[in-house]
């Protein structure tokens, strides 16, 4: 769940706490109703228009998205002081959870999308280490396209 709302009431601007839907809306050029549909987590923010957000609210995207929970916290820390989601297997492969999807996602925020996607595509079967490995380098390629 994304923290737009938690965001925008506590945000601080012109000496006063908290701003509105149309405010937040008008600053990164959407409709009131798109960005209401963001705040109720009814339509997936696309990544150029999240990190202008990020940007306006002074976070990462990360935490925008409600994916990590410190507001500025670079996403190799996290990765490393969360090791229980990379256990490793036999091979000393780490296998990969959806949420060390999301721990592994560097400090690209665009990456947040595609590992978004991969999560809800994992979550609820069983995947091998090795076919998340393939997917991961089927979406490092399409990435550098």
């Amino acid at each position: 769940m994304n923290r737009l709302k938690e965001l925008r009431l506590n945000k601080e601007e012109n000496g006063k706490v908290g701003v509105t839907q149309q405010e937040i809306a008008d600053k990164i050029g959407v409709t009131k109703r798109t960005y209401i549909y963001w705040e109720k987590n009814e339509r997936q923010i696309k990544p150029e228009k999240a990190q202008l957000l990020a940007d306006y609210f002074k976070v990462d995207v990360g935490y925008l998205l409600g994916y990590t929970d410190e507001p500025n916290k670079p996403m190799s820390d996290l990765v490393q002081q969360n090791p229980e989601h990379f256990p490793s297997d036999e091979d000393d492969f780490q296998e990969i959870t959806p949420q060390g999807l999301v721990g592994a996602s560097l400090e690209n925020n665009n990456r947040y999308f595609y590992i978004e996607n991969i999560t809800h595509f994992v979550k609820d079967k069983k995947t091998t280490n090795s076919e998340l490995r393939l997917l991961s380098e089927l979406v490092d390629n399409f990435k550098k396209s």
